[in-house]
């Protein structure tokens, strides 16, 4: 991470230039070829002819307040990393995480007076458990940094603000290489399934149109986690900081506004690392301001503080492992995700849609005239857990399941209730099973016949670069 001695505050190089005199007999190319030949003398060197690079302002009190509040908030909000994620360290990550979760239930229902905090986890970051987390955090931030102001008047925090972003440089790349390989190695996004493809169209949440729109295409999937694992690599190094951070933006800044406008509940996660991201480019937004917008040549950013030789190898050695371990265990983490959960997984020959050809109800055939709502269109089976049922209405019935293959038999049970029935299920050929038992307290017995997936457009369309027509339906 330090490399180069600091050459002045702030990242200022400290160069300077002999001044021209006042008054020169020179003609102006003579004027021009003089300065190009001129040895560029240390700023430290003072006499006629030299200009000393101007100190770098000192902070404001309100700069030193802020960077207060901001490396408390930042230190809370990401601890315990990286406890928790080295090796042998899950037990004080477990602890640390025990703590609020017996104090905030108790905070929601004795001090807030809410009916309850729910602590399962659900897959949601946005739980009445992470508000009450935030609320606490930012006030803890605030009375942490009062008591820091009261006892140590404000000051420049140059080293300290070196370490913060050293930090929150992980932190953030931490998040970025597993985000980054959960699509790298597609698995966040997997391939829409058929329950999903037998779904109305309008009835899907707006949560599962964006994982349908993303888990679609494997190339886009792919293409916007290499954009996540590229900032997340360029945040390991120094020098790269700034341009991960640029990226990073970017990426997170398309990645809020798809959380916020198709409501993922992974709202205040994103929103922090975009926080983060801008933190780290914080201080290079005078140098990109004079480069890109102002036309005016910038100068080299201090990258390092000054270190023995031996804390220059012992930082090169400890970073070394940390990148390392990090690059290793998310790409082995979206690897064994893409292969357990993803697209790479195994398939089960009982997954997929089926159509419904015949359908007996305590013995007696549900027929043509019978009321579109008993009357079944299709059946969804997945083996990850899923029984789907879509009647004649467009009407849909969920249910949870299991699968016994040695006895060939399905345990089903609604999502409202633990009351399990179980259905024998038997193949006739390659593509028409047979459903037999009890499901809602109605003995039924079903035939079906397998939907190839040509049958859905989505599907079949397939890449064309030649398109006399748009095929929009």
């Amino acid at each position: 991470m330090m490399e180069e001695p600091p050459r002045g505050n702030y990242g200022h190089s400290v160069a300077a230039v002999p001044l021209l005199p006042a008054r020169s007999s020179l003609g102006t190319g003579a004027i021009v070829q003089r300065m190009l030949e001129a040895p560029v003398k240390p700023a430290l060197e003072t006499g006629a002819g030299v200009a000393l690079e101007p100190a770098a302002p000192r902070w404001s009190f309100a700069r030193c307040l802020g960077f207060r509040f901001a490396c408390v908030y930042l230190v809370l909000y990401s601890f315990p990393f990286p406890i928790g994620l080295i090796p042998g360290t899950a037990r004080l990550g477990e602890a640390y995480d025990s703590l609020w979760r017996r104090f905030l239930p108790w905070l929601g229902t004795s001090v807030l007076h809410l009916s309850e905090v729910p602590l399962a986890p659900t897959g949601s970051g946005d739980t009445t458990f992470a508000y009450l987390m935030l609320g606490c955090m930012i006030l803890l931030a605030l009375a942490l940094t009062a008591l820091w102001t009261a006892l140590v008047r404000p000051k420049q925090h140059e080293v300290l603000g070196h370490w913060l972003r050293v930090y929150v440089r992980y932190v953030l790349a931490a998040a970025m290489l597993g985000y980054g390989m959960a699509k790298v190695f597609k698995s966040q996004f997997p391939a829409p399934s058929e329950l999903r493809l037998m779904e109305p169209y309008g009835d899907s949440s707006p949560m599962a149109l964006l994982w349908t729109f993303m888990g679609f295409s494997t190339p886009y999937t792919i293409f916007v986690g290499s954009a996540e694992v590229l900032g997340g690599v360029l945040l390991l190094f120094r020098r790269t900081t700034a341009l991960g951070a640029l990226v990073v933006l970017a990426v997170m800044s398309n990645i809020v506004m798809l959380n916020f406008c198709y409501d993922v509940p992974v709202k205040l996660y994103s929103v922090h690392l975009w926080l983060m991201a801008a933190f780290l480019l914080l201080p290079d937004v005078p140098r990109l301001v004079d480069f890109f917008v102002r036309n005016r040549p910038t100068r080299p950013a201090t990258l390092s503080l000054p270190m023995s030789q031996g804390a220059t190898r012992l930082r090169l050695a400890g970073k070394v492992l940390l990148a390392g371990y990090l690059l290793f265990t998310t790409t082995k983490g979206g690897y064994e995700s893409w292969k357990t959960f993803g697209d790479g997984a195994a398939r089960n020959r009982l997954d997929g849609a089926y159509d419904v050809e015949e359908l007996r109800v305590n013995d007696t055939a549900i027929s043509a005239t019978a009321p579109a709502s008993r009357r079944w269109r299709r059946v969804g089976i997945s083996t990850r857990g899923r029984l789907l049922i879509r009647a004649m209405d467009d009407s849909m019935v969920r249910y949870r399941l299991q699968n016994d293959p040695k006895a060939s038999a399905l345990t089903v049970w609604p999502d409202t209730s633990v009351v399990k029935t179980t259905l024998a299920y038997r193949w006739r050929d390659a593509s028409h099973l047979d459903l037999d038992g009890v499901l809602a307290g109605d003995k039924i017995r079903v035939r079906l016949r397998k939907i190839e997936a040509s049958q859905y457009a989505l599907l079949s369309r397939g890449f064309h670069w030649v398109s006399e027509l748009p095929f929009n339906r």
